[in-house]
């Protein structure tokens, strides 16, 4: 029986990744991703929840350039020899490096747009 891996480890990650957000973003308690319940909601609330939302997305994004970081580094150290993988392995890295400063540029345009919005406290990378 012959078992496709990639496709099984694909299928796993989806799953895992679908059963550990909701658990992660506690989006239906008050302390969570909304700071607010129905009718007490401000502005404030709003932009407290995009910058919980952006956090995430920080969070989620730097922890997928680091594994892709340490997946160009075992390509350097199993395949170093091979010119055609090291070309391959230097392409995933500028990728990653360009996806990975998009995604902290972003992130800094967000915030310099919320402070200008008037939120308080939005240059912290934490998710409380």
């Amino acid at each position: 029986m012959k078992i496709n891996v990639p496709k099984t480890i694909y299928i796993s990650v989806i799953i895992l990744f679908l059963v550990l957000i909701p658990s992660i973003l506690f989006a239906q308690d008050a302390g969570g991703l909304v700071p607010c319940d129905g009718p007490d909601c401000d502005f404030e609330d709003f932009t407290t929840g995009i910058n919980k939302l952006i956090n995430w997305f920080i969070l989620v994004g730097g922890s997928a350039s680091a594994i892709g970081f340490a997946w160009v580094g075992w390509i350097y150290m199993t395949e170093g020899a091979s010119p055609g993988k090291r070309e391959a392995a230097n392409e995933i890295f500028r990728k990653i490096a360009i996806g990975f400063f998009f995604l902290l540029a972003s992130w800094l345009i967000v915030k310099l747009i919320l402070l200008g919005l008037g939120a308080d406290d939005v240059f912290n990378l934490y998710l409380s």
